[in-house]
C-alpha cells in the first residue's frame, strides 16, 4: 500500500497501459468490432436471403393454392352452367316432343274429322240422291197413270160415241162394225202402250236432269 497519494499515484500510472499498449488493444478491439460487424452483415444477409427465399416460396405456394382453388372454382362453375345447359336442353326437348305429340294428335283428329265429315257428306249426299230419284220415280208413275186413265178416258168416251150412233147397215154390217170396234180397241191399246213406253223414253233425260238440277240446288 502507498503511504501517500503521491505512492498512491505513481502505482496507478504503473498499472496503466502505455499508449503503444493501448493502441494496439485497441486495434484488436476494432478488427474484433469489424469482424463481427461483418459476421453480422453476412448473417443478416444470410438471413435476409432465406427469408426472401422463404418469401418467394410461400408466395409461390400461396399463387399454386390460389390457381388451384381458381381452376376449382371454375370446374364447379363449369359443373354448374354444365348441369343447367343440360336441364334447359332437356326442359327444351320435352317441350318440343310435348308440341310435336299435340300436333300429331291435332293432325289425327283433323284427320278423323275429315274423314267422318266427307263419310257424313256422301252419306248424306247419297241419301238425297236416293230420295230425289224416287220423288222423281214416283212423279213419273204418277204422270204415267195419269195419262193411262186420260187414254183409257179417251177411249171408252171414243166407244161411246160409237155405240151411240143409230144402227144403218143389215147385221152383218153390224159384225163387221164389232170386228171395227174390236180393231179400234186393239189399236187404241196399241197407241196406249206406245205412248206410255214414249213417255218413259222421254222422262229419263227429264229424271236424270232433274236429279241433278234438284241436287245442284241442294248443294
Amino acid at each position: 500500500e502507498a503511504a501517500t497519494l503521491k505512492e498512491l499515484y505513481e502505482k496507478m500510472n504503473d498499472k496503466l497501459p502505455t499508449k503503444a499498449q493501448l493502441q494496439i488493444e485497441s486495434d484488436k478491439r476494432i478488427a474484433k468490432i469489424r469482424e463481427t460487424k461483418q459476421e453480422t452483415d453476412i448473417a443478416r444477409k444470410e438471413r435476409a436471403r432465406r427469408q426472401r427465399r422463404v418469401q418467394v416460396e410461400q408466395q409461390q405456394i400461396a399463387a399454386a393454392v390460389e390457381a388451384k382453388k381458381r381452376e376449382e372454382e371454375l370446374q364447379a362453375q363449369q359443373l354448374l352452367e354444365a348441369d343447367r345447359i343440360k336441364k334447359e336442353q332437356a326442359a327444351a326437348d320435352e317441350k318440343k316432343r310435348r308440341k310435336e305429340a299435340q300436333w300429331e294428335e291435332r293432325v289425327a283428329k283433323h284427320v278423323a274429322y275429315k274423314e267422318k265429315f266427307e263419310a257424313e257428306s256422301e252419306e248424306a249426299w247419297q241419301k238425297m240422291v236416293e230420295k230425289a230419284r224416287e220423288e222423281r220415280a214416283i212423279k213419273i208413275k204418277l204422270q204415267t197413270t195419269t195419262t193411262k186413265f186420260e187414254d183409257l178416258k179417251e177411249s171408252k168416251e171414243d166407244v161411246s160415241s160409237d155405240e151411240d150412233k143409230p144402227a144403218v147397215a143389215a147385221p152383218p154390217v153390224e159384225r163387221k162394225r164389232g170386228s171395227i170396234a174390236a180393231h179400234m180397241a186393239s189399236k187404241e191399246k196399241t197407241k196406249e202402250e206406245l205412248s206410255v213406253e214414249d213417255i218413259s223414253a222421254s222422262a229419263g233425260p227429264d229424271i236424270e236432269i232433274a236429279a241433278a238440277e234438284e241436287l245442284m240446288s241442294c248443294v
